[in-house]
This record gives structure tokens, C-alpha cells and sequence, in this order.
């Protein structure tokens, strides 16, 4: 048993001498130290919020750093789960800064895309009510004194005119009215063309009471106010350039709503409709149903553009 202390207390000793040698107590308080220091680095990266690329970027790369060190501590962990969050930020406030560039590079322009699509359903509305007034409208005859009588033709200075609609010769045309206007006034009596005057008078009268009852000049007015509105917004917005892509779908919109759809603009460029394929119209056309065709005819409209980027 004295022998085996002995033995023991020498490979002790043995081993202190070279602990002793190489210094490893020394390097056993550098790692202590190094791995706290490596904690509070960890700890106050984590809480960081890089707010931008990078940033971001170098949290990133010091992380790597010290998981090269071989930490592998629950720390460690909350480290990268924090840069993840950090990147999901990131990119979504990059987007959403696009998208107001977006908006504030084509505000103007997507601006008057609104306006103009409101005149487009004003347009429908005002057209919609012309119909429905036209449908009541009752158009007065013409008066049987404003139709030539057997064998006056050229007897009283104007020849008459053929009345489309029943094919017999009247003097109901402006141009022969006006020219019994002009004799009228020349100081020459007419018993016939005098009445002819008054029957015309009396018939373009019933005709304009005629169609203030039936709401048709009103809705002839909203409709002429509503096609002038829509073609000033067009104009302006042909004058404004397109910076993106949601600017170049409501001018590709506007082409669309002038040619009845993508059916209608792919009718008026089929082949046989073509008369100068070569000129800058029929090309820039060409473009504009390219463009419908790989959107499938589905452009987006000012609106909704404006929807979804506040979204």
C-alpha cells in the first residue's frame, strides 16, 4: 500500500510539473475569459437591429465568426433566430420603400388614371341614359305642307329634296329652308313658302319640346360633357411618361377601353383589317396587344394598383 501511495503521488507530481510547463492553468483563464467576453458580444448582437443590408450582412458574418469557435450554446442559438428576424424586417421595409418610390414616381400619373376610370363609368352612365331617352322619344311627324305638291317643282326658287325616310320630295332640307329664309327677307311675298316657314317652325318647336320631355337634350349634353372629360384625362395622360410598371398597365388600359377589349383590338389587327402594317400605329398597336396578351387581358386598373400598395 506504501508502494501504490507512492506511485500515485509521483504521476501526480509528474503531472503538476507538466500542467506546470505548459501553462495550461494559464490558457484554462483565457478560455474562461474568452467565452464570457464571447457571451457579451452574443448578447449585445442579438438585441441589435440592423436596418439595412449591411448591417445586417455584418451581424451575420460575426455570428459565423463565433460559431467557428465551436460555441454551440442555447446563446448561439437565440444569435442566428434573431438575424432571421432581422432579414424578415429588412426585406419587408425595402418593399414597401420600392413601392413607395413606386407610388410617388407615378403618383401623377396613376392619379389621373383614377380620374380617368371615373370617367369611364361616367361615360357608361351618360350613354346608358341617351338609350333609355332615345327610347322615349317620339320624333313628330314631319307636316304634309313641307312635301312638294304635283307639278311645284321649281316654282318656288329652291327644287326640293328627297325625304329619306319615305322617299318623297319635300322642302323640309336646312339648306332649302334657309334659302326661303334668304327670300323672305328679300322682300318678295309667297303665299306657299310663307307657309312652309311657319310649318317648319312649328315642327322643329314640337320636336325640341319633344325632346326636353323625353330627357333627350339633357342626356345628349351629359353625354357630349362626359366624352370631352375622358378625352382631356386621355390626352393628359398620354403626355405623362410611365416610370413603372404600374404606369405602363393604365396606359396599356386606356388603348384596351378605346378598342372595345382585347377582342376588339385583336379584331382590328387581324390581318385582313391592316392596311399600313408598316406605320408607327399599327406597330405601336402591335406592342399593346402583346403586352394584353401575356397579361391575359386582365390590367390592372389604377385603382386597384392603389389598393393593393397600401395593402
Amino acid at each position: 500500500m506504501a508502494a501504490w501511495n507512492a506511485q500515485v503521488a509521483e504521476r501526480r507530481r509528474i503531472k503538476e510539473t507538466l500542467k506546470s510547463i505548459r501553462q495550461i492553468p494559464r490558457w484554462e483563464v483565457l478560455s474562461r475569459r474568452t467565452n464570457r467576453r464571447l457571451m457579451r458580444w452574443v448578447y449585445r448582437l442579438t438585441y441589435m437591429k440592423p436596418m439595412t443590408q449591411a448591417g445586417l450582412k455584418a451581424k451575420a458574418a460575426a455570428a459565423v465568426a463565433i460559431m467557428k469557435t465551436g460555441a454551440s450554446d442555447p446563446w448561439v442559438a437565440a444569435l442566428h433566430a434573431s438575424i432571421s428576424r432581422d432579414a424578415l424586417r429588412i426585406i419587408s421595409a425595402e418593399a414597401e420603400a420600392r413601392a413607395e418610390a413606386d407610388r410617388e414616381a407615378d403618383g401623377e400619373l396613376l392619379a389621373l388614371g383614377r380620374a380617368w376610370e371615373a370617367s369611364c363609368r361616367r361615360d357608361d352612365r351618360t350613354h346608358i341614359a341617351l338609350v333609355e331617352a332615345e327610347e322615349r322619344y317620339n320624333a313628330p311627324t314631319p307636316p304634309e305642307v313641307l312635301f312638294n305638291k304635283p307639278g311645284e317643282a321649281g316654282k318656288l326658287g329652291p327644287y326640293p329634296g328627297e325625304h329619306m325616310p319615305t322617299g318623297r320630295y319635300w322642302y323640309g332640307a336646312r339648306q332649302t329652308i334657309d334659302a326661303f329664309r334668304r327670300m323672305a327677307l328679300g322682300g318678295h311675298p309667297n303665299v306657299r313658302r310663307d307657309e312652309i316657314l311657319q310649318a317648319y317652325d312649328a315642327w322643329i318647336a314640337a320636336g325640341a319640346a319633344e325632346r326636353e320631355r323625353s330627357g333627350l337634350t339633357i342626356a345628349r349634353e351629359e353625354v357630349d360633357a362626359s366624352v370631352a372629360e375622358n378625352a382631356a384625362l386621355r390626352a393628359r395622360i398620354c403626355m405623362l411618361p410611365a416610370r413603372t410598371p404600374a404606369g405602363v398597365d393604365l396606359k396599356l388600359r386606356v388603348v384596351l377601353w378605346l378598342h372595345d377589349g382585347l377582342s376588339g383590338l385583336e379584331d382590328e389587327l387581324s390581318p385582313e383589317e391592316v392596311e399600313n402594317p408598316e406605320f408607327s400605329a399599327s406597330i405601336a398597336l402591335s406592342l399593346a396587344l402583346d403586352l394584353a396578351r401575356q397579361r391575359r387581358g386582365a390590367v390592372p386598373s389604377a385603382e386597384s394598383v392603389q389598393i393593393a400598395s397600401a395593402a
